[in-house]
This record gives C-alpha cells, sequence and structure tokens, in this order.
C-alpha cells in the first residue's frame, strides 16, 4: 500500500531534499508545494501555503489521487529575513519591526494553520494520521538563553510561535490518534546566496553555540535531510519536540 507524503517548502533546501529521498522509495507518494512558485523550478509544486484557495485545490488534487486521504504532513515551509537576521529587538526601526514580524508569522505560523487544517481531513482518513512541523532551536527559551542569543528577532518569535501550535494541536486531536512532531534540524546551509549581514548573524551564533557545544562541527548541508527523515519515521510521544539528534541537543 502507499503511504502518501505531504511537504511544504519543497522546491529548495531540505524540503527538496525530503522530496527526492521520499521519491526514491516506490511505495511512497509524495506531493509538494513551494511558497514562490517562479522558483520552484526543480519542482512540480502545487501551491503557496498562505493561498487558501490554491491549498484546497491542491487538496482536492491530493484527494482525487490517493482517495481522499493522506498519510503523512511535513510542514517545513519557513521565512526568515535575509537582511536584517543580525539585529536585536532594540535596534529595529518600527517600519521594518513591523513587517519582518507580521511576514515570519504570516508564513511560519499562520500558514502550517492553514496546511494543517486543510488537510485534516485527509489525515483523518488514514491510520498514520502524523504531522511533522519542522522549526528551529531559535524558538527554544532555554536554549535562546543558554546561547545568549539576541538575534534573528522575527525568526525566533515565530519559531517559538509554531511550537506552541504544535502543542495545540497535539492537545486538541490526541483522542484521534494523531501524532504531532516538532523537529529541529539544526543549523542547515539552505540559502543558494547569502548576505553579509546573514552571515554576520550566523557567524555570531555559531561563536556562541561553540561554547554550549564544543564538538559541533558547522552548519549540515541540505543532504541531512535524509538523517531528519529516519528520526521522522521513529515512534515517538505525540507533541514531542527533538533534534536532528532524537533529544533535545540542537547542535
Amino acid at each position: 500500500m502507499l503511504v502518501s507524503y505531504f511537504v511544504t517548502g519543497a522546491n529548495r533546501g531540505i524540503g527538496l531534499e525530503f522530496v527526492n529521498k521520499l521519491s526514491q522509495d516506490e511505495s511512497n507518494l509524495v506531493f509538494g508545494t513551494a511558497r514562490s512558485l517562479k522558483r520552484a523550478d526543480k519542482l512540480n509544486a502545487l501551491a503557496d501555503i498562505n493561498d487558501i484557495v490554491a491549498l484546497k485545490a491542491a487538496a482536492e488534487g491530493v484527494a482525487s489521487i490517493t482517495g481522499g486521504s493522506l498519510d503523512v504532513l511535513i510542514n517545513n515551509a519557513a521565512f526568515i529575513q535575509l537582511e536584517r537576521p543580525h539585529l536585536a529587538i532594540s535596534e529595529y526601526d518600527e517600519d521594518n519591526l513591523v513587517k519582518d514580524i507580521e511576514t515570519s508569522v504570516h508564513v511560519n505560523v499562520t500558514g502550517v494553520i492553514l496546511t494543517t487544517n486543510v488537510l485534516l481531513p485527509l489525515l483523518r482518513k488514514r491510520t498514520n494520521k502524523q504531522v511533522i512541523n519542522v522549526t528551529s532551536a531559535l524558538g527554544d527559551i532555554p536554549f535562546t538563553e543558554l546561547a545568549d542569543f539576541e538575534a534573528a528577532i522575527p525568526y525566533s518569535i515565530s519559531k517559538a510561535a509554531l511550537n506552541m501550535t504544535n502543542l495545540k494541536y497535539a492537545i486538541k486531536l490526541r483522542e484521534e490518534g494523531f501524532t504531532f512532531l516538532l523537529l529541529s534540524p539544526g543549523i542547515v546551509g539552505t540559502h543558494e546566496k547569502s548576505s553579509a549581514p546573514e552571515v554576520a548573524g550566523e557567524m555570531k551564533l555559531a561563536r556562541k553555540a561553540i561554547t554550549l557545544y564544543p564538538n559541533w562541527k558547522g552548519p549540515l548541508t541540505t543532504h541531512h535531510g535524509s538523517v531528519l527523515l529516519k528520526k521522522m519515521t521513529q515512534k515517538t510521544h505525540n507533541g514531542a519536540f527533538l533534534s536532528q539528534n532524537g533529544n533535545q541537543e540542537w547542535l
């Protein structure tokens, strides 16, 4: 029997790697979406996760192929501000602060909720009922405090909100047999072109990360996606928040 997967943010980076790896198994049926359809040059993408009309059309398309069901949803699509990731919260000007936070929450939280809600009827038709929300250690309050890391404001705030979103779903749908998993892939080099501020922000985080994880070997490649897929298929409790190591060691 085919196992069906729906992967958002699949036009590049880890999302594209998920699609590539999953598609190598003939027993898998894989669907992918992209936030920017113009950039989905390596994938026949279905929809923008913030376009509810497109999402509903994508769900109908999936249902027509699978018979109205879906096994696994991987909410991977995300937005990070590349021009100002190095700024601390008190260093932002008002206009950019509002714009960056609104965009980050719109994609990283609202988009996940819209996608999940649209696909819930399909997920309910299968026994897997698995939803993986790809998050970040930068949304983890204890890690942020330990790392003493004040930057990446919109991204961190939105990922912290995503973490709470995952828990709310886990509580609401646990009686139906759903498993909601938060998975942090670690620091992964996914951007094709990095801006100077982005590099500066990553270097600042890297220096602080090394003090917490002396054996850390630097950013992972997108091919790390195959390791993450193995973590996704392992038995875990509903509402879990795990790193790529299968625990809460973030790097």
